[in-house]
């Protein structure tokens, strides 16, 4: 083989060996499946992303009430674009990139136990609550960046 050819072939191969287990990984052995689906499951993230989407419509309801008689189709084509068997395999595919399975069986066993039980039925008051609390502080900051936006634009309205 031509010296040139063996300097450039071998680091390709060396590229090509060293992706191969990182796209295996990414595809997840079924046993990793089977963690990142029992993670889904214990962390409630079905429901989360469920009730998500009703708190997205509530919002959106308060923000423009004249949105409200538009409820169903804006519900139907979240349902049709983000729902669970939409979302699901988006989310499965991202869980078996960042997580290895030993760390899904660990976080799975915390969630499981009853702190972390505890922590998942709380979770959604807990967010409930900060994004209230955001949502209120930015309203009240609205003038102010508002002015800011108005000064960067040079004064324009």
């Amino acid at each position: 083989m031509n010296p040139m050819r063996s300097l450039i072939a071998a680091p390709l191969v060396l590229m090509l060996c060293a992706a191969a287990p990182l796209h295996a990984q990414a595809g997840g052995s079924p046993t990793h499946r089977e963690a990142v689906k029992r993670f889904l499951e214990v962390t409630n993230v079905r429901q989360t992303l469920e009730q998500g989407i009703e708190l997205m419509l509530k919002s959106q309801a308060t923000q423009a009430p004249q949105m409200g008689a538009y409820t169903k189709v804006m519900r139907d084509f979240y349902n049709e674009h983000m729902s669970w068997a939409v979302m699901e395999p988006d989310y499965t595919r991202v869980y078996l990139e960042t997580f290895t399975e030993p760390e899904l069986r660990e976080l799975i066993k915390f969630y499981e136990s009853p702190a972390g039980r505890t922590l998942v039925a709380k979770t959604p008051l807990v967010t409930a609550k900060t994004s209230e609390l955001t949502t209120q502080r930015l309203q009240g900051l609205m003038p102010e960046l508002m002015k800011r936006l108005q000064a960067a634009m040079g004064g324009a309205p």
